[in-house]
């Protein structure tokens, strides 16, 4: 197989962008820097689960209902005294972790303004990550150990078990999507000057000191396009609809590159795409196949003043189940349309609507999945709802959906490949080069 590479393709785009749907879409509200009573973290505690279960199509989806509701109780019975706001999220987002679900549970409060190059958290620990721009003075691998008097491995550690999703993995990598948001939340402050380095060989090495106005990472390269001989290697790590127009000009591009080189096999490499809207996956599909395709089979609704109206016989409050195909037509004058073997790369980090392309890829045919399983559920919930809680101010999420793949699988299975990589593969992407050159 040749290494050799051609110059390939890049788009960038801000790394907040990242966070879509896996880390949240939007902020909510400020909490004031002030203390809450035990009563006023239980009121808030009713209107929560009040609204939840008011809103979610379905809990038994991702909760044991059972546990949740014993939790609940105990968490109620427990508070007692005053609370900071850190504390009064800690208690409350114990929660979290019982809904299985990153779509479902209570976020921190916004901080819009703090800024901090781009980390990876891996086994309990921060570092410098790989998008880290080029002239910045920092290196990717090097550990962060403190951020001003902050021990990161301590906040890591405290903040871990609350953040919302399924597992310990996807948690995170929502912390590392919005790493800067949660260490200004756990230390009261937005801007950070100093950070504490140990470097790649394990030496506590360095202090840097970054001055206000750095911005070091800010920018990180969301689609790519590669080549490996005749393998062409896209990167999609973002489905973020903000995105629209720079990926639609990306596919433009790339998919003309891929052409004029006559690539065999293409690669689309998704294992961090935490998800997004399905206007980009659509259009990525669009050069993927001509043949018609749906995400879902059927859904699971809350009904509501925004959907009453395209499900005759409803009524407001009513859950519904019924098939709900959702056919796209690709159009037949596609230009550069890929018709060589296709393989969709995934891991633990595929979520949301990356987790739906790969859903549909599957049960269409377009290509074959490869890599790990993900951490999230096949069948996907969808179209988050939020609510402020009246006292704290923090902002709780459900879903209104719970989609069915097109398939027809009720299961809360994950995806799960058709060439299954080893997961502790440093390299998974030349394990699967190497697996289809031996074929």
């Amino acid at each position: 197989m040749s290494t050799a590479r051609a110059p390939h393709i890049l788009f960038a785009a801000a790394i907040a962008a990242t966070a879509i749907c896996l880390a949240g879409c939007a902020f909510a509200q400020p909490v004031p820097d002030q203390s809450f009573t035990a009563d006023q973290l239980r009121e808030d505690l009713t209107d929560w689960q009040d609204w939840l279960r008011s809103t979610h199509p379905d809990l038994a989806h991702s909760s044991d209902i059972a546990q949740l509701d014993r939790q609940v109780e105990a968490l109620g019975e427990g508070l007692d005294g005053n609370y900071s706001a850190l504390e009064a999220w800690m208690a409350l987002s114990t929660l979290n972790p019982l809904f299985a679900d990153a779509h479902t549970g209570l976020a921190i409060p916004p901080a819009p303004d703090a800024s901090f190059p781009p980390v990876e958290i891996r086994d309990g620990h921060a570092w410098i990550g790989s998008a880290i721009a080029p002239q910045s003075q920092l290196r990717p691998g090097e550990r962060i150990v403190a951020v001003d008097e902050v021990d990161v491995d301590a906040m890591i550690a405290a903040v871990l078990p609350y953040i919302r999703g399924e597992s310990d993995q996807l948690r995170e990598r929502i912390l590392e999507l919005r790493f800067a948001e949660y260490l200004a939340f756990w230390s009261g402050r937005s801007t950070f000057r100093q950070i504490g380095l140990e470097d790649i060989e394990g030496n506590r090495s360095r202090l840097f000191h970054a001055p206000q106005t750095d911005r070091a990472g800010e920018d990180e390269v969301l689609f790519s396009l590669d080549f490996q001989g005749s393998t062409a290697i896209l990167t999609v790590q973002s489905f973020d609809l903000a995105q629209l127009d720079t990926f639609n000009a990306f596919l433009i591009e790339a998919f003309a590159a891929i052409a004029s080189r006559r690539s065999e096999r293409l690669i689309i490499d998704i294992r961090q795409n935490g998800g997004g809207a399905r206007e980009l996956s659509d259009a990525l599909l669009a050069y993927l196949t001509a043949d018609r395709y749906t995400p879902t089979s059927a859904i699971t609704a809350r009904i509501t003043p925004d959907n009453i109206a395209r499900i005759p016989g409803a009524e407001l409050g009513q859950v519904v189940h019924l098939p709900f195909p959702q056919w796209v037509e690709p159009s037949a004058s596609q230009p550069d349309r890929f018709t060589g073997e296709i393989y969709v790369l995934i891991g633990p980090n595929t979520y949301s609507q990356g987790i739906v392309f790969a859903t549909i890829v599957q049960d269409f045919h377009i290509g074959l999945i490869a890599g790990s399983p993900t951490e999230g559920a096949a069948n996907q919930t969808g179209q988050v709802q939020r609510f402020t809680l009246p006292h704290t101010g923090f902002e709780a999420r459900s879903p209104l959906y719970v989609f069915q793949r097109a398939s027809g699988d009720v299961s809360s299975d994950p995806v799960r490949p058709d060439i299954a990589l080893d997961p502790a593969e440093q390299d998974q992407l030349s394990s699967l080069l190497e697996h289809l050159d031996q074929r």
